[in-house]
C-alpha cells in the first residue's frame, strides 16, 4: 500500500501543515478554522490532506487522504499490512528521524508536565541495533473463523497477517504455517480468541501459547491430543494464571536469555516460563539493565528494592554489582523464577515475593524499612499516588524505568514535589517502527541539610 494515500471518504477534505508527532504516535495541525487537528502517519512538515472523522472538544480526530508535500524522511513502509493492522505508526520515516521524533515527544511530554529541567537531564537515545525482526514474542487475536491477525487501530475488527516485520524470523515461520493450519488447531482456535508466539532468545525454540477460558478447557484439551506444528516446539494452553503443555517435550526452563556482566559477553541467564513478563526485544533489554545498574552508581553492600521485579531482570545484576535487597512481584510464578535464576547466577543477599507492590510499601514504611535504592519497572500505568508511598519510604536513589512519557512524566513530577531531583533521563529504543518509548529516569533524594547552607 502507498504511503502517500489512504482511501478515507471526502467528508470535510481540508489541507494542514504538520507541526509536530505527539505522544501516541499522531501528528498535530490545525485546520482552517484553529481547531487542532490529529492524524496519523505523518511526519513534521508535510503538508498534508486530511478527512474528518471525529470531532472531539478542542480537537479533530482526522484521516490521511494524501501527502501533498511529503518531508525528506518519508519513506516506503517494508510491511504490506502498514497503515492497516494496528500496531507499527512510523515505518513511513528513516529510523534516524524516529529516533529524533521520540526525543521530541519525551521533551514535550516532560514540560507538559511541568518538569522543567527535561532539557537539561535528556539524554541521547540508545538506537537499536536490528530496527526489524527484533520481538521475540507477539500477541495475536484470533477471529471466528480461526484466522490469526492484529486488531485494527482502535477496532476490534482483525487483520489477518502471515507475516509481521518486527518479529523475529522464526515467528514468521509460524505465522506462515498457521495460515494452512492443520483443521485441528482451527477447530481449537474456535475457543479462543488470543495466542502468543514466543521464541526463547537463549536457544530459538518456538512456542505456540493459547488462552482459552475456563469453560471450554475440557473440550480444547481433546482437540489439542491431536496438535502437530513443524515450525512449533511447544505449544501451551493457558486458563486463567495456569498454563498446561498440549504438545511438545515436557521442559522446566522454557525461555531464556544470556546476559554480559563485567565484559563477560555470556555470564548469566535468566530463565521464564510463557505466563511471566518480559521485555520484547532481547538486544535492547541487555542495554536497559546496563543503564538502570549503572545509575545505581557504587553499590557494594548496599540495599535496593526491585518493585515488579519479574522474573530478576533488575535484581540479579544488582546482587552481582554486590547489594543486597527485595524484590517484590504480584505474579507467583515470575517470583518463583526469580529464585531459581538468583541460585543458578549464584548471587545471595536477596529475598524474592509474592505480593501486591503498594501493599508491601506500605508494610516496610511501617516497619521503618531502610533501602538505600529503589529500582522500579512498573506497568504502563505508573505508580500515580503510590509516587507518595516511595517518597515516603525515603530511598537515597530511584531508578524509574517506563514504556510511557505521559505516566513516567507525571510520576516524576510527583515525586519532586516529595523531595526528589531528577538527575536524568535516558531513553532506549525498544520498539523500532512505533512510537513506544522505554526510558530511564534517575531520581535522587534532596539533601535538605546541604541545600540549606
Amino acid at each position: 500500500m502507498s504511503n502517500y494515500l489512504i482511501l478515507i471518504p471526502l467528508f470535510m477534505s481540508e489541507k494542514i501543515r504538520i507541526d509536530k508527532i505527539i505522544p501516541g504516535g499522531n501528528g498535530l495541525g490545525r485546520l482552517a478554522d484553529g481547531m487542532v487537528s490529529m492524524v496519523r502517519f505523518v511526519l513534521p512538515g508535510e503538508l498534508v490532506q486530511v478527512a474528518e472523522i471525529k470531532r472531539n472538544r478542542g480537537f479533530v480526530e482526522a484521516g490521511l487522504v494524501k501527502v501533498l508535500e511529503p518531508a525528506p524522511d518519508r519513506i516506503q513502509a517494508p510491511c504490506q499490512y502498514y497503515q492497516n493492522c494496528g500496531g507499527c505508526d512510523l515505518q513511513h520515516s528513516t529510523y534516524q528521524r524516529q529516533t529524533k521524533i521520540k526525543s521530541e515527544i519525551l521533551v514535550e511530554t516532560f514540560q507538559r508536565a511541568k518538569v522543567d529541567s527535561i532539557v537539561q537531564t535528556l539524554r541521547p537515545l540508545h538506537t537499536a541495533p536490528n530496527i526489524f525482526g527484533y520481538r521475540h514474542r507477539i500477541r495475536l487475536k484470533v477471529s471466528k473463523k480461526g484466522e490469526v491477525g492484529f486488531f485494527r487501530y482502535r477496532s476490534n475488527k482483525i487483520v489477518v497477517i502471515d507475516r509481521c516485520e518486527i518479529a523475529m524470523e522464526p515467528i514468521n515461520g509460524v505465522l506462515k504455517e498457521l495460515k494452512t493450519a492443520p483443521d485441528a488447531l482451527r477447530a481449537l482456535f474456535r475457543f479462543c480468541r488470543e495466542v502468543e508466539i514466543l521464541i526463547s532468545p537463549l536457544d530459538g525454540k518456538v512456542i505456540l501459547l493459547i488462552r482459552v477460558e475456563k469453560k471450554q478447557y475440557r473440550k480444547v484439551q481433546k482437540i489439542g491430543d491431536t496438535l502437530c506444528l513443524e515450525s512449533v516446539d511447544h505449544i501451551f494452553l493457558q486458563v486463567e494464571k495456569n498454563i498446561y503443555l498440549l504438545a511438545g517435550e515436557k521442559q522446566e526452563e522454557l525461555l531464556g536469555c544470556d546476559f554480559p556482566w563485567n565484559g563477560k559477553r555470556k555470564d548469566y541467564t535468566l530463565y521464564w516460563r510463557p505466563d511471566c513478563f518480559s521485555q520484547v526485544n532481547p538486544e535492547q533489554n541487555r542495554t536497559l539493565v546496563k543503564i538502570a545498574i549503572d545509575c545505581l552508581g557504587a553499590m557494594q553492600g548496599k540495599s535496593v528494592l526491585d518493585l515488579y521485579c519479574g522474573t530478576g531482570n533488575f535484581s540479579i545484576p544488582a546482587a552481582k554489582a554486590g547489594t543486597n535487597g527485595l524484590g517484590i512481584e504480584s505474579n507467583p510464578e515470575s517470583i518463583r523464577w526469580a529464585k531459581k535464576n538468583a541460585a543458578a547466577a549464584k548471587v545471595s543477599g536477596w529475598t524474592f515475593k509474592a505480593a501486591d507492590v503498594n501493599t508491601e510499601l506500605s508494610a516496610l514504611i511501617k516497619k521503618n524499612e531502610q533501602f538505600d535504592s529503589v529500582i522500579l519497572d512498573p506497568p504502563r500505568a505508573g505508580i500515580g499516588k503510590s509516587a507518595q508511598l516511595l517518597a515516603d519510604l525515603g530511598p537515597r536513589q530511584i531508578v524509574y524505568i517506563s514504556c510511557d512519557p505521559v505516566t513516567l512524566a507525571r510520576d516524576v513530577k510527583l515525586l519532586e514535589e516529595r523531595g526528589y531531583r531528577l538527575i536524568s533521563i535516558i531513553p532506549v529504543d525498544m520498539f523500532p517502527q512505533t512510537h513506544h518509548i522505554e526510558s530511564v529516569a534517575h531520581l535522587k533524594k534532596i539533601d535538605i541539610s546541604a541545600s540549606s547552607h
